[in-house]
Parts: structure tokens; sequence; C-alpha cells
């Protein structure tokens, strides 16, 4: 913490030079506070590669304390990861992404496990968007305002069933859509809340 970094994305440039033989668990801890900024990680050795990025602790789906906000952003996404091994997100809130319609709070494509621990996505075009062979799984979390609360693409495997409540279950409110699926997605839905969006799953 004394000598932190100011950005998100310096944490990852970091991670993405860790030697090729290096292999292990790494971890990315984000001081409570606003992140004017997106982060991209890609192509980090997808078999041998774990890595975190973990906010403050927070209560069980209580909102986050770390917060990426895309009003000013340059990025595209809040988070995002193409060709990645195994990468876990915890007690982080995105918000505000909506430069194009797939603008998105989470994005991972062809990523080998996406873990999305009270994860909150707001007001972005895309709360999760997972694509591309990607496999992930939710425990709670919130997605609310967006155009589509989770968008999946392109056989990927879905797990919520990571509760055993719909109090702490993933909450999906006010999107037009709640969860899109299409070509060859498939998975567990289980203990998920879809509330007054124009469509529950589609």
């Amino acid at each position: 913490a004394s000598s932190a970094l100011a950005t998100v994305q310096a944490a990852l440039d970091i991670v993405s030079r860790i030697p090729e033989g290096i292999t292990g668990s790494w971890v990315v801890r984000l001081a409570a506070g606003t992140y004017t900024n997106g982060a991209i990680l890609a192509f980090m050795r997808p078999r041998h590669f774990r890595l975190r990025i973990i906010g403050p602790t927070v209560a069980t789906n209580a909102t986050p304390t770390a917060i990426i906000d895309g009003m000013s952003a340059s990025t595209a996404d809040g988070l995002f990861f193409d060709g990645c091994g195994d990468i876990g997100i915890e007690n982080v809130k995105v918000q505000n992404f909506t430069s194009d319609s797939v603008a998105a709070g989470i994005e991972a494509g062809n990523t080998g496990l996406l873990r999305l621990v009270n994860v909150h996505v707001e007001n972005c075009s895309v709360g999760y968007y997972i694509r591309s062979h990607s496999t992930y799984f939710a425990q709670g979390g919130r997605i609310t305002g967006c155009t589509m609360g989770v968008q999946e693409l392109f056989g990927v495997v879905r797990n919520t069933k990571t509760v055993t409540s719909l109090t702490d279950g993933l909450q999906i409110t006010n999107c037009t859509y709640g969860i899109f699926a299409k070509e060859h997605c498939t998975g567990h839905l289980d203990w998920t809340t879809i509330d007054d969006c124009t469509y529950g799953v589609f």
C-alpha cells in the first residue's frame, strides 16, 4: 500500500511481464475508491496462470467500495480478458461503460475460467460479456440498468450454482435482457433473480 499504483492497468501491465517460465497465483488488490479507466489483459498462458483482482471485503452482495467508472474512460470495457487462464474478480463494482452496444463491465473471451464473486455492474451496455468457449461462475453480485445483463456467445459454460439462497445469488434487474445466450451456451442458472427486465432469458 505504501507504493501503490495509480491505475488497474498499471498493475495488469506488471502481471503481463511475468516471464514465460514462471507459473503460479497472482493477486492485484484494489484500494477503496474510484478508478477512472478500465484495464485489459490478454494472452496470459491459459494453462498455468491464475490471477485475482480483489477489492476490500464487504458483506455478501453488499456494494463494493472499489469502483471502476467508465464515464470518462478511454477503454471500451471495465475489465477485459482474452486468452487467459484462471481469472478471479471479487468485491468490485464497474459502472458507466456505454461507448458502444457491447461495452461491458466485465468481458472475457477464450478464457479458461472466470470467477466472479460479488461483482456489481451498473449502467453499462452489457454487464458480463462472456464469449468464445469461456467458462464462468458467478457467486452473488448485482447487475442493473444494462441493455444486456449477461451476454453469452459461442460455447460458453455458466454456473451460478455456488450459493444456497436467492438473497446470496446473482441479481439482475432493470435490464432489457436479463440473460442473452446463443450458439451452444449451457450450464447452471440456479439461485439467480431476474427482475424488471423486458426479457428474462432470451
